[in-house]
């Protein structure tokens, strides 16, 4: 019964799906109609029976579809066209001989992220969003550009000469042999570059008079920052040209040393981001010398960069512009097959770098440890500080290690600049990771106030060392020149003053007030000119601003 009763059901509702529209009449009187035309009730009735018209379906045709995409293509084809030939109108007021051609194509849209596909952009750049890693691209990018529209620059052989010989073997950027090979074979060369270079080697060119109580290198100098204005893209030679407008600063005694030298390395960083240089770049059997050269500069040239970027943040109490624990760093330098005979410096930079990396290291412990803005983030994630310490302290010995195991310490009779500055370094690191635990009244604290004298010593030894060997001149070429010398030197005094160290405190006091009368950063008396050539004699005066610097209202002054 059961299953009659759903057959039935189901036989009845396939009825009713089957069963025609009811006429209009048999609607309006709700009764049943038999889909007739006309129906037997309408014919019962003798009325009018009439039915809705059924809508009629469009036929739906292949050849109707294939229409519309056929127009669709050629409307967005018109629109294609359209904008692959709208082209950015040229500035009226400016020339156009560092603009784009106005054959270029300018892409207008955007990307997902919303960045315009119209501004100029660097594959190889770090702080891109989204990364990028078409390394076809990149490697296209890593080619030297030649700006082939500049004037042939004037070749001032005695100059680069000077520039070898004091600069580039603390500072070496270049690739010497490429360099050469460029100015030989009349190849196009950077001119904002070579100016940079001018201006920072006249220091040393006796033979150039003084005019108008301007610097020596002013003239490269003016034409430098000239031609830095005319620049319209990131480049690696001006990058380094930037770098050597900075060591010029640090030759001049001028006011505004500070914000000067902020304001061009702000350049130099946002060049370094853009071009890449902290990238590190995967090189095969198949990449050509040219490109390992370029890679060499790019690498030689960044790390002088992040020497300059620890040094200065750490003096301006302001974080670091590169942190490579959280970026994929670049590889050390190193010699290239070319440079057997100038090894010597690339691996007192290679040094350099490391016992740098050492200090922005402690530095950033420092602030995880001092900072109370640190203080909840270091609770929540459980920081261990005596195993960082511990961890950093084996570090900067392994660093020292390697310095003391290459050269030795500087004796009078085994003077080095270089390694003056290497050692001065890896005491104001000795320094930097102690101090916080030293001097304090308790067992603890003994070894590491050990630490902090030992260090401050040494620095009060290698200053003497120079002063007595009057190679105070060549100490103008390491990175920041003497500003960072007295960077230096004013850590030991703090540990001379915390430690009661009187004796050793009053020698070096004659020399950082000697140090004041050359450092940039000490600004001039209203008297004296604006501009004047750093002194070469050992007559100087004391300076108020500096010891106004050093002691406080409630510490006497030394007599010396």
């Amino acid at each position: 019964m059961e299953v009659n009763k759903r057959r039935s059901s189901i036989a009845s509702s396939e009825s009713k799906r089957k069963s025609p529209k009811a006429c209009i009449p048999c609607r309006k009187r709700k009764v049943k109609c038999d889909g007739n035309s006309p129906c037997d009730r309408c014919l019962k009735t003798d009325c009018e029976c009439k039915f809705d018209k059924m809508p009629v379906k469009k036929e739906v045709t292949t050849e109707s579809h294939k229409a519309k995409l056929k127009r669709l293509k050629e409307r967005l084809d018109e629109l294609s066209t359209l904008i692959d030939h709208t082209t950015t109108p040229p500035p009226t007021s400016l020339p156009l001989s560092n603009q784009l051609n106005s054959s270029q194509k300018v892409k207008l849209w955007v990307t997902e992220t919303g960045q315009g596909c119209y501004i100029p952009d660097n594959h190889l750049r770090i702080d891109r969003l989204p990364s990028e890693n078409n390394w076809e691209r990149m490697m296209e990018e890593i080619e030297p550009k030649q700006n082939i529209n500049e004037p042939p620059p004037i070749i001032r052989q005695h100059l680069l000469n000077i520039y070898f010989q004091y600069i580039d073997t603390l500072l070496p950027i270049l690739h010497k042999p490429s360099f050469y090979h460029q100015l030989n074979h009349h190849e196009p060369v950077s001119n904002i570059l070579l100016n940079a270079i001018y201006c920072v080697s006249s220091r040393w060119d006796m033979n150039t008079p003084i005019r108008d109580g301007e610097p020596r290198g002013w003239c490269y100098y003016e034409s430098a920052v000239r031609l830095l204005d005319q620049e319209y893209e990131p480049q690696l030679s001006t990058v380094q040209a930037l770098l050597l407008l900075l060591k010029y600063n640090e030759h001049v005694r001028r006011r505004g040393f500070l914000w000067r030298t902020s304001y061009y390395f702000q350049m130099i960083v946002r060049m370094c981001k853009d071009l890449g240089l902290q990238r590190k770049i995967v090189v095969t059997s198949n990449t050509s010398p040219k490109i390992m050269i370029e890679l060499e500069k790019r690498k030689r040239t960044f790390w002088a960069v992040y020497c300059y970027d620890v040094m200065m943040s750490i003096e301006n109490g302001v974080p670091f512009h590169f942190q490579l624990d959280k970026e994929s760093h670049v590889d050390d330098p190193q010699v290239l097959m070319d440079e057997v005979n100038d090894q010597e410096k690339i691996i007192h930079f290679i040094l350099l770098t490391k016992i740098i990396r050492c200090q922005a290291q402690i530095t950033q412990f420092l602030h995880q440890k001092l900072d109370a803005q640190w203080a909840v983030k270091n609770m929540l994630t459980h920081w261990k500080e005596e195993e960082t310490f511990e961890a950093l302290t084996n570090h900067l010995k392994e660093a020292i290690g390697i310095l003391t195991s290459y050269t030795s310490f500087p004796e009078e009779n085994d003077m080095s600049y270089a390694a003056c500055f290497l050692y001065l370094a890896s005491c104001f690191a000795t320094i930097s990771l102690h101090r916080p635990f030293a001097f304090q009244n308790t067992p603890a604290s003994s070894p590491h106030t050990g630490h902090c004298a030992e260090a401050a010593f040494n620095i009060r030894r290698i200053m003497g060392l120079v002063f007595r060997c009057e190679a105070l001149e060549d100490m103008y070429c390491s990175i920041r020149g003497i500003h960072q010398i007295m960077h230096y030197v004013s850590a030991a005094i703090t540990v001379f003053k915390e430690g009661g160290y009187e004796s050793e405190l009053r020698d070096l006091m004659q020399i950082a007030l000697y140090l004041s009368s050359t450092s940039p950063v000490i600004e001039m008396n209203n008297k004296t000119s604006t501009m004047q050539q750093p002194s070469t004699s050992f007559g100087f005066q004391p300076n108020p601003t500096l010891l106004s610097l050093l002691y406080t209202d409630d510490d006497p002054i030394p007599n010396i």
